[in-house]
């Protein structure tokens, strides 16, 4: 099983509210080409999880445009809003048969759902600035139990 955690791109600083932030035309372009190179790497979905926020909403809108004509299933969950408990997630995912996962989510919740995954410790989950992303890699994916493949920070053009 493969899972994708990835923070949004970047956001305006204004707006009604913080589920209202808009990606800026940079954040946009950084959620496009995660999607473009996560299609030239080869990692592909099955279901995509994203918090109900703006911001996620248009990465992964943007994300999975390198993903026409493939069926993937799509979800906006609360749980993968910015303060949730990535414990919460964890065990959703123990919920579901085996599938690669794409997370769209927010800081602090993606690092400390790679820390989870990696140490069973949110506290020991990489910096992630909007865009960076992380492929996690294990037979289930259970607290403690993954393998942290690659961490990608934007702008993506020399990483392989």
């Amino acid at each position: 099983m493969k899972v994708v955690v990835i923070r949004h791109g970047e956001a305006e600083t204004n707006a009604v509210s913080d589920q209202a932030r808009n990606l800026t035309d940079y954040g946009r372009a950084q959620a496009g080409l995660a999607g473009e190179c996560l299609r030239r790497w080869s990692i592909e979905f099955d279901q995509v999880w994203v918090s109900p926020y703006l911001r996620t909403i248009q990465t992964a809108d943007a994300v999975l445009q390198a993903f026409q004509g493939i069926s993937i299933h799509r979800e906006e969950t609360s749980l993968l809003t910015p303060d949730a408990p990535a414990e919460k997630v964890v065990d959703r995912i123990a919920e579901i048969p085996d599938c690669n996962l794409l997370i769209v989510s927010h800081q602090p919740l993606v690092s400390g759902l790679v820390g989870i995954f990696e140490y069973a410790d949110p506290r020991r989950g990489p910096p992630m600035s909007p865009a960076s992303m992380v492929l996690l890699t294990a037979e289930t994916i259970l607290a403690g139990c993954c393998r942290l493949e690659w961490t990608k920070h934007a702008p993506y053009e020399h990483q392989s």
